[in-house]
């Protein structure tokens, strides 16, 4: 896939870790075009799952809002902790809350661990045909095959929008 040379200049991300108001979304807005919603939406806000909405009705709030902001909504995921390992049954997961809840892309903190190298670049295709353009933004910290942060897979960072290496 070429290198996203426009949208790495037009895209502007914004991270909450609760439920923003309609105020914090609008002020998000003028200066962002993505919101990542981070594990404290979760009941028990663990990033391991399992991923049940603590408020249905802030959340679908929040989505309405920033899309009438005209911004992407990206929920927080973590393949790699999540205790679910069967990869079709995550990606069950993940097509299930984007048709329920109309959200655009993802936001995966972190992939699988170790060597699992081929279940990350299945788990990832899978997911671009998924969401299609809309923006996938991955924070690999320890990254397969060698869960190393020095070692990486470009063919496996390339179906994401933006990476984000790195810890703290």
């Amino acid at each position: 896939r070429p290198f996203p040379w426009e949208q790495s200049f037009t895209d502007r991300i914004a991270h909450s870790n609760h439920f923003p108001t309609d105020e914090s979304i609008r002020w998000m807005g003028e200066y962002c075009n993505i919101m990542v919603l981070h594990q404290s939406i979760y009941e028990g806000a663990s990033s391991s799952g399992p991923y049940i909405i603590l408020d249905d009705a802030e959340y679908e709030r929040v989505i309405a809002t920033a899309h009438r902001e005209g911004m992407q909504v990206l929920p927080y995921f973590n393949p790699g902790a999540y205790t679910v390992k069967d990869v079709d049954k995550q990606l069950e997961l993940l097509r299930n809350h984007k048709e329920r809840y109309g959200t655009d892309g993802f936001y995966f903190d972190g992939l699988g661990r170790g060597e699992e190298w081929s279940w990350n670049y299945y788990f990832i295709r899978k997911v671009r045909d998924m969401i299609g353009n809309a923006c996938l933004y991955t924070h690999t910290t320890l990254n397969p095959p060698a869960n190393s942060p020095s070692i990486y897979c470009p063919f496996i960072d390339t179906y994401s929008d933006f990476q984000l290496r790195g810890e703290g």
